[in-house]
């Protein structure tokens, strides 16, 4: 980690593991924020974070795992990279693979308001084994007997707010 001191205030932080554990890390601390990292990354959360930050801090974070473990869930390669600003997130970038060899990958900018808050961005979704990750998801939402069940694969833009969400361009 590195930090700047001054008027602005300036920070990079880096975070590399072969695994992380979300279950454990939430036992350990027993905190909110481990249980809101659990829950996955929503615009609540975001807004939570952005609330913390005072003016003129400026910084980056990445955190990247060989494994990451939440539940029955395991997500490898996972990656993120944040820039911020008192204007906003910028999420460099947010990708893993999750099961059924799905690879996703997400970016974009979230911009704070305390009425509505909104995240826009671009995203990729890649799923090699489309039975695996919709059975991941939907546990026994198909049977065995329901057929296969290829590749699933999509790309488009994003656009979410607490209420709504929107997806654009869909290849």
């Amino acid at each position: 980690a590195e930090f700047t001191l001054g008027y602005d205030i300036g920070f990079d932080a880096s975070l590399s593991a072969r695994r992380l554990d979300l279950d454990a890390l939430a036992q350990d601390l027993g905190s909110q924020l481990a249980q809101r990292l659990k829950s996955a990354v929503s615009l609540d959360t975001l807004d939570a974070v952005a609330g913390l930050l005072p003016k003129n801090v400026y910084g980056r974070v990445q955190v990247s795992s060989g494994q990451l473990k939440t539940g029955s869930a395991v997500i490898e390669t996972g990656k993120l990279d944040v820039s911020v600003s008192d204007t906003g997130l910028k999420v460099r970038e947010l990708s893993g693979v999750l099961p059924g060899r799905t690879r996703f990958e997400l970016s974009g900018l979230y911009l704070p308001d305390p009425v509505t808050p909104q995240f826009n961005g671009a995203f990729k979704f890649n799923a090699l084994d489309g039975r695996g990750f919709i059975n991941w998801m939907r546990p026994g939402l198909y049977g065995e007997e329901s057929g296969r069940i290829g590749r699933l694969k999509f790309s488009g833009s994003l656009s979410a707010t607490p209420e709504h969400g929107r997806i654009n361009g869909a290849n």
